[in-house]
């Protein structure tokens, strides 16, 4: 009886999520010109949410996302897929996921951490991937120990085997399992809980060092439950939103519902800009704006139609769900610009890397360099903010 659960365990395949995986040996990073590096996720971002009537973003309702986009250049982001975990891993690794493939320093040992991490220091928050391996990120290896994630994996098994054997009508009252990768039952780092606090708590470990340091953020903001006014004060405490069915992402047919939703939605929204306002203040009042390398980006939209899937992007609602906003701001740069050339998630970490790094070869990724493509598109726009390609 011990035998099968014991090969069960050690099994290659389920031996690498138990694992803590330290980092390959890479050549060490030449930084001649060490900049910080701020890299920040949102998640359920879709880029009209950010939208007025000229295709830019609303000054009005987003006056910091607004003054970053007239001070970094903004491309229009097109999610790989709409599996969250995929969209993640290809923003931090450069490389398109494979379906085998799993958020884990295992499946992807080259990554934005393990490029930086000889020449960086990490201020790492990332509360559903493990790609940042344990010895550049030693605070979280203490947050999900051995003996952890042995049992979350033994009770994530479970709960996938009653969503497989178990009739539809019993399995309402069980954990979904299409929300995240991992953690059905307990989640040891709960994303959810206190989104405000953990920007902040992020915010407050941003600070002008000797070692260039790279700080890694992946937010669930503005994604569902939406909670938030744009000042920051929590409206609802409950996850339920009216008029959406969680478990099946699928909206209901009652316009009103879905449009008081996308109501509830921007108004989160509104909060993402609020931080994004900290996020900026806090690297002014560092002396660090100027110099760092600032990344906003998102790993996927949503779909706001009533009757239409939230998460699938066959059918009329399919951009909002695969367009996600980016934000690119140089170090020095000073002038902003809308890039419409077509770009994905993976081209965000060769980008990093070409800024950076100068002995960096970027050819076991997937994405391209694309400050290459806007130092073509500068020349070649001439007086003009927006390129179309």
């Amino acid at each position: 009886m011990v035998f099968f659960p014991a090969l069960f365990l050690f099994s290659s395949s389920v031996a690498k999520v138990l694992g803590a995986w330290h980092s390959p040996p890479l050549p060490a990073p030449r930084v001649p010109a060490p900049a910080p590096v701020v890299l920040v996720v949102f998640d359920e971002f879709p880029t009209i949410s950010l939208m007025d009537e000229g295709r830019g973003v609303d000054p009005i309702r987003y006056p910091n996302l607004a003054r970053l986009a007239r001070e970094a250049t903004g491309f229009a982001l097109p999610s790989r897929s709409t599996a969250a975990r995929s969209s993640r891993s290809a923003i931090l690794s450069g490389t398109i996921p494979k379906s085998s493939q799993l958020p884990i320093t295992a499946d992807y040992p080259q990554n934005v951490f393990t490029v930086l991490g000889g020449a960086y220091t990490l201020n790492v928050f990332e509360p559903v991937t493990r790609l940042c391996p344990v010895d550049l990120c030693p605070a979280a290896a203490k947050r999900s120990t051995l003996a952890v994630r042995i049992r979350t994996l033994l009770e994530d098994v479970a709960v996938i085997y009653l969503h497989v054997v178990l009739p539809a009508d019993l399995t309402n009252r069980l954990p979904p399992i299409t929300q995240t990768w991992n953690y059905f039952v307990i989640r040891v780092d709960d994303p959810y809980r206190d989104r405000a606090g953990r920007f902040r708590e992020f915010l407050a470990a941003i600070s002008a060092e000797d070692q260039p340091a790279l700080y890694f953020l992946h937010t669930f903001l503005p994604h569902v439950p939406w909670t938030y006014f744009p000042s920051g004060r929590q409206y609802v405490p409950g996850a339920s939103v009216r008029g959406l069915n969680i478990r099946a992402e699928q909206w209901d047919d009652d316009d009103w519902a879905v449009t008081q939703a996308y109501q509830r939605h921007l108004l989160q929204v509104g909060f993402v800009d609020t931080l994004v306002g900290e996020l900026i203040t806090r690297l002014e009042d560092a002396g660090m704006y100027d110099s760092t390398l600032l990344v906003l980006t998102a790993d996927h939209g949503a779909g706001l139609l009533p009757g239409e899937s939230r998460r699938d992007a066959r059918g009329p609602h399919g951009v909002d769900v695969l367009k996600a906003p980016l934000f690119i701001k140089a170090p020095h740069q000073r002038r902003g610009m809308v890039n419409d050339c077509p770009v994905r998630s993976v081209d965000i970490l060769p980008t990093i890397a070409g800024v950076l790094v100068s002995n960096y070869r970027t050819r076991w990724m997937d994405g391209l360099w694309l400050t290459i493509l806007t130092a073509l598109s500068s020349r070649l726009r001439q007086a003009r903010s927006r390129v179309r390609c």
